[in-house]
């Protein structure tokens, strides 16, 4: 509450000094907000994609995760007007933010050897930043090179109990979260105006500090016996993807366009560390592999 009120007075005491200097001060301040903002653009979309997760034993599958998720993807960048240069032509900066959730089937097997099999929850959030540059490489066509730091965050399943045909078998929450940084390459082109096409490709790297797994613990009751699952904390081993798009958009009006964006997203994480739980046994996490199909569709607003 506090930071909103300073917020709110800061924002009185600049709204007072535009009010309180002369009329060609208001109006050099009015025009360098407005030609700030030309450049200023909106994406709104609708998301939907496929996930196919894995986890290995060497070359076993040990478990599987699969189904459609839905959610909302929002972009908000910035297209700077002046030009640096060959190297790094004009700036641009864009911040991202995805959400994800559906049920998906899971499909594994117990300690026991029972196979399971039922539905879950997932969400799966994503968000961060794109620094880069862009430039044209002819009239028609433009290139552009990027950083991208962001973080990943996915709740994979509940802390429950499930019947299964041959009983009662016990699914459990975790929590996977890492951070970060891609570098990226997009050609966008423009001979079929009002339609641009685009491809953007990217290779993604996670921080070693930043890259966690944890299990919650679970009480309760399965097949009359009452169990109790401790929290584990992993830390994942290497993690590292790809991510392809290819952005289509139509110019609907002068500042309005239409969004078609199909992609293809790739992560695998290497085992974690193994934790000691007595009695000469441990818990890991084992090799995992994340493949991501999807399109995004929606309106972008350019001011």
């Amino acid at each position: 509450m506090r930071k909103k009120i300073v917020i709110f007075i800061c924002f009185l005491f600049f709204c007072n000094s535009i009010l309180a200097s002369s009329k060609e001060t208001r109006k050099s301040i009015i025009k360098k907000t407005l030609d700030l903002l030309e450049n200023v653009y909106i994406s709104v979309n609708w998301c939907r994609y496929h996930l196919g997760y894995k986890e290995f034993s060497d070359e076993d599958v040990l478990d599987e995760e699969f189904g459609w998720l839905k959610g909302w993807d929002i972009k908000l960048g910035y297209l700077h007007k002046k030009d640096y240069g060959r190297f790094w032509g004009r700036p641009f900066i864009e911040i991202y933010g995805r959400k994800m959730d559906e049920l998906i089937t899971y499909k594994g097997r117990t300690q026991a050897g029972n196979p399971v099999n039922f539905k879950t929850k997932a969400k799966i959030q994503r968000w961060g930043a794109k620094f880069g540059g862009y430039r044209k490489l002819s009239p028609i066509c433009d290139v552009w090179g990027y950083l991208d730091v962001g973080r990943r965050i996915w709740l994979r399943g509940e802390n429950e109990v499930v019947k299964q045909s041959w009983g009662e078998a016990i699914a459990y929450k975790e929590k996977y979260s890492w951070t970060y940084m891609g570098t990226g390459a997009k050609i966008e082109y423009k001979k079929y105006k009002p339609l641009l096409l685009g491809a953007d490709f990217e290779v993604l790297g996670t921080f070693k500090r930043y890259r966690r797994l944890v299990s919650y613990s679970f009480k309760g009751t399965a097949n009359g016996s009452s169990f109790s699952l401790a929290e584990y904390k992993f830390k994942l081993g290497s993690v590292w993807g790809i991510n392809f798009e290819l952005p289509m958009k139509y110019q609907l009006f002068n500042h309005l366009s239409l969004n078609v964006t199909p992609y293809y997203t790739y992560w695998k994480i290497n085992e974690s560390n193994k934790i000691d739980i007595g009695g000469g046994a441990y818990v890991y996490e084992p090799e995992s592999k994340s493949k991501i199909y999807g399109v995004l569709s929606g309106l972008t607003f350019t001011f």
